[in-house]
């Protein structure tokens, strides 16, 4: 299964931002199941064990760009998905 995002980000003001991207990819403790990241744009930070990127973009007035993120889920044909079911009820109550 092939994911990919673009997310794009834009400078409107009259002097140059920097913003900070922040994206995940899904992380399987399964070894059955392979989830492999790219091609995407180099991110600023990557910690594999998390799922989690981040880039740090310069813009100057009036640029735009695009953060492309791309990964692929391999799963065996005979997997089998199992549900997993959350006690609720020693959640806090609003």
């Amino acid at each position: 299964h092939r994911f990919a995002f673009d997310t794009e980000v834009a400078n409107y003001k009259d002097t140059p931002q920097t913003v900070t991207v922040v994206d995940n990819f899904p992380v399987s403790d399964l070894e059955e199941v392979e989830v492999a990241v790219g091609p995407i744009n180099a991110p600023t930070r990557r910690d594999d064990k998390k799922g989690h990127l981040e880039w740090d973009v310069s813009l100057k007035p009036g640029e735009k760009r695009t953060i492309h993120l791309e990964y692929v889920v391999t799963l065996p044909k005979d997997f089998k998905w199992q549900a997993v079911s959350a006690d609720l009820s020693a959640a806090p109550r609003r």
